[in-house]
């Protein structure tokens, strides 16, 4: 007599839960040696095993698996005394952008120094800081495989195409972006709960996706100014002008 299974198995949820552990395994064991190379290849183990999770689970699932990477990244970034978050267009080997975690409000970036093998940006003050492939790239892909074609310079009604594939996905209910002296972005009710002030400098793969697919948009590197929670989540980004000028 054979024993049927009691429920089915996500795949993407056992292999996001096992890119979570690894990439989180690979992070404390490079910091205790220092070794760079492992640190930005835990990071992005654990990146890509969020978002699988984010395609397999229901909201509060959602919520309970990433809130533990996110508040291991916001250590990293405290430990760094990361001030600003800096999303960057598709450039050299980032085919998908990237984001620039800044040791300072007053930051300076040479794109044509940075290195993708190379996580730790050193120098002065203004020029330190943390260079990351955005959590938010694997959904950015989804972006651009829902309008079936690539996204730079398509401008702000990049929003139409968030709404309808964070919707999709249950992620969240829409996205609106005003566009003036700065961005204004729009978020309605996230899969998530735990936004607060201090995600300014840390988003969640849900934010990040909507600002990495604004930086491939409009072809703009991208400053996080302030991030609000509430009904909505409600960021103001600065425009700080196109790849050509960091380089």
């Amino acid at each position: 007599m054979r024993l049927k299974p009691c429920g089915s198995v996500n795949p993407k949820m056992l292999s996001g839960v096992s890119l979570i552990i690894l990439g989180i395994s690979l992070c404390f064991f490079a910091a205790m040696n220092a070794n760079q190379h492992l640190i930005n290849a835990g990071i992005g183990s654990a990146v890509i095993g969020t978002v699988l999770i984010a395609f397999s689970l229901s909201r509060n699932g959602l919520e309970s698996m990433i809130l533990p990477y996110h508040e291991f990244l916001k250590e990293i970034a405290d430990f760094m005394e990361i001030k600003k978050a800096i999303y960057i267009p598709p450039f050299r080997d980032f085919p998908f952008g990237a984001v620039f975690l800044a040791s300072s409000d007053e930051f300076e970036l040479d794109l044509a120094r940075i290195e993708k093998g190379d996580p730790f940006v050193s120098g002065r003050e203004r020029e330190a800081g943390i260079l990351l492939e955005a959590p938010g790239r694997e959904i950015l892909r989804k972006f651009e495989e829902f309008a079936e074609l690539d996204l730079s310079n398509y401008g702000t009604g990049v929003s139409e195409i968030c709404s309808s594939v964070l919707r999709a996905l249950g992620l969240a209910k829409g996205v609106e972006i005003a566009d003036g002296d700065e961005l204004r972005i729009s978020i309605s009710n996230a899969g998530v709960d735990f936004c607060s002030s201090e995600c300014r400098l840390i988003q969640c793969p849900i934010c990040s996706s909507v600002l990495l697919a604004i930086a491939k948009a409009t072809g703009e590197l991208l400053a996080v100014e302030d991030l609000r929670a509430g009904e909505k989540i409600e960021i103001k980004a600065r425009k700080l002008g196109g790849i050509e000028k960091w380089m």
